[in-house]
């Protein structure tokens, strides 16, 4: 499971992975955790047009991220739906308050949410 959010010049991104095992994939879940975490891991990024650089068919070799480092301190609550067999697809919101970075850099709270999970292979 992998959600992602950019500020709005699409200089710094925030990716939130979570690699449950391929036979709880489907089921709903609902977790809280504290960053960093051993299951759900938290990422940090710096570039240009980062979001032209999440879940896109198309390499855009100026998207790319010029900084990626894992966020040292914060804390998550994950609710992941049901998995709908007829879209391949799964509800999930996440909150993260008092996420950090390595460098200092300080994220507000943010809540994300998407009926965009996927439970694709490759």
């Amino acid at each position: 499971m992998f959600m992602w959010a950019t500020t709005s010049g699409g200089d710094v991104a925030v990716t939130v992975s979570w690699n449950r095992p391929f036979e709880q994939q489907r089921r709903a879940a609902e977790v809280r955790f504290a960053v960093p975490d051993d299951e759900i891991v938290v990422r940090i990024e710096r570039g240009r047009t980062l979001e032209r650089n999440m879940c896109t068919d198309l390499i855009d070799g100026e998207s790319e991220p010029e900084w990626v480092r894992t966020a040292t301190a914060g804390r998550g609550h994950l609710v992941v739906g049901e998995f709908d067999p007829v879209t391949w697809r799964a509800r999930a919101t996440l909150t993260l308050e008092g996420v950090e970075g390595s460098d200092g850099l300080r994220f507000a709270p943010a809540e994300l949410s998407t009926d965009q999970i996927g439970f694709f292979s490759g």
